[in-house]
């Protein structure tokens, strides 16, 4: 298939040909037990994988989005349904005020009517540096980034907006992994978002 898994470690391991040093051990979690450490997808397995992951969520989901409609409504509807869960989202601005697919305001009003929390961002300077004195990076910052984080447990970094045409049209890939401090890394970037919000 399109997938790309390393196999669950329960002990500390170099990984060959990289300087990165990773340690992996369990942290149990029955919604997630299908899912490798660390797997990468391409549609439609992608969407598919997507779908399951916020299934088996059972308490929180953290996610940030560019673009959003109805793909994986039905799927965060039956987490919503659960008891004591909570959906924060974190979306770009602009999009919210105008957005650019449709059915976006209808999906977010069906959003409301959970338990959920929604945030407006757009990042405050562009990180380009002007090219040549006096002249201004044709830039525009957006709040960009399509990531998911479940349960704090699992994430998911991927370039596929939450949208019919990203999910059914295009040419997308994600990866999701299991290791506890890169999640945490992933919630501490999501509550900065959170707090840098309007």
């Amino acid at each position: 298939g399109n997938k790309v898994s390393i196999a669950t470690q329960t002990e500390e391991r170099m990984m060959e040909g990289s300087e990165l040093h990773i340690c992996m051990y369990r942290r149990p979690h029955p919604g997630f037990d299908k899912f490798q450490y660390i797997e990468v997808y391409h549609l439609p397995e992608l969407a598919e994988r997507l779908e399951a992951a916020i299934r088996g969520a059972r308490k929180t989901i953290y996610a940030t989005f560019y673009t959003f409609d109805g793909r994986f409504i039905s799927a965060l509807n039956a987490f919503l349904r659960k008891e004591g869960t909570l959906f924060r989202g974190v979306f770009d601005k602009a999009q919210i005020s105008s957005p650019s697919c449709l059915g976006q305001a209808e999906t977010l009003d069906d959003l409301r009517y959970w338990n959920v929390e929604l945030y407006e961002r757009t990042p405050k300077t562009s990180r380009r540096k002007p090219v040549g004195e006096g002249k201004k990076p044709n830039a525009f910052p957006i709040q960009h980034e399509k990531t998911w984080i479940f349960d704090d447990v699992m994430a998911l970094v991927t370039s596929m907006n939450a949208t019919y045409n990203s999910a059914e049209h295009c040419e997308e890939c994600g990866v999701f992994f299991k290791f506890p401090a890169q999640v945490q890394s992933m919630l501490d970037h999501f509550e900065y978002l959170v707090a840098t919000a309007s």
